[in-house]
């Protein structure tokens, strides 16, 4: 006969497992400053250019610009930053331009989106050449024939803009080729070898031959 006792404590239920916090796989931390402060409507005449803009507008490239907008519209913003240069703590009621001298030119009673950014003076000084570093770019020129032959514009100067771009691009295939070194059996050639500086086919002389007059 199994021996009475007293019956054991009904045992605390367990805590459920706390999950851990789930994690986008391609969640993490930045790597850059987000710089833009806001997004706001500015006449362009209203922002101040930049003092030391190195770049210049010629009438073709003011024209070229023009053309652009007039076919496909405005596609990006003016950029700006507070005209005190003193960054985040600036006063943003009076912006200076980093980028969009060259649209203020083409007309300053203008009006468009700004992205305001909270750059001190020195920064704005380096985004300058924003641009450039973007012009450091090459082309697939496959590519880009098939992309310059999909614009359709009224507009000479573009269409002369897109035409030096191509040549350019032809003119950086050619300079990229590398030039095929000579063989380590190439025979080499003895200068002092005499010749008669003169064309067997049309008997052309040329300087310091003995050969045949030119044929007429």
């Amino acid at each position: 006969m199994a021996k009475k006792g007293r019956r054991p404590a009904a045992a605390e239920p367990a805590e459920p497992p706390v999950a851990a916090p789930s994690v986008a796989p391609d969640a993490r931390a930045d790597r850059f400053r987000h710089r833009i402060r806001e997004y706001r409507r500015v006449r362009a005449g209203d922002i101040l250019p930049h003092p030391l803009n190195p770049r210049t507008h010629s009438a073709a490239q003011l024209a070229a610009v023009t053309g652009l907008l007039v076919d496909v519209g405005k596609i990006r913003p003016l950029i700006a930053f507070p005209a005190d240069g003193l960054g985040p703590a600036g006063d943003f009621s009076r912006l200076m331009f980093a980028d969009g001298h060259g649209r203020q030119v083409i007309d300053p009673d203008e009006t468009w989106d700004v992205a305001v950014l909270d750059l001190t003076m020195a920064e704005a000084t380096e985004a300058l050449f924003a641009d450039r570093t973007g012009e450091l770019a090459g082309y697939d020129p496959v590519k880009l024939d098939a992309l310059i032959r999909e614009v359709n514009t009224g507009c000479a100067e573009l269409q002369q803009m897109l035409d030096d771009l191509w040549s350019e691009a032809q003119a950086d295939v050619i300079a990229d080729t590398p030039t095929p070194d000579a063989p380590d059996d190439f025979n080499e050639v003895d200068e002092t070898i005499p010749t008669d500086y003169c064309c067997p086919k049309c008997g052309y002389k040329w300087s310091g031959g003995t050969g045949a007059e030119p044929m007429e």
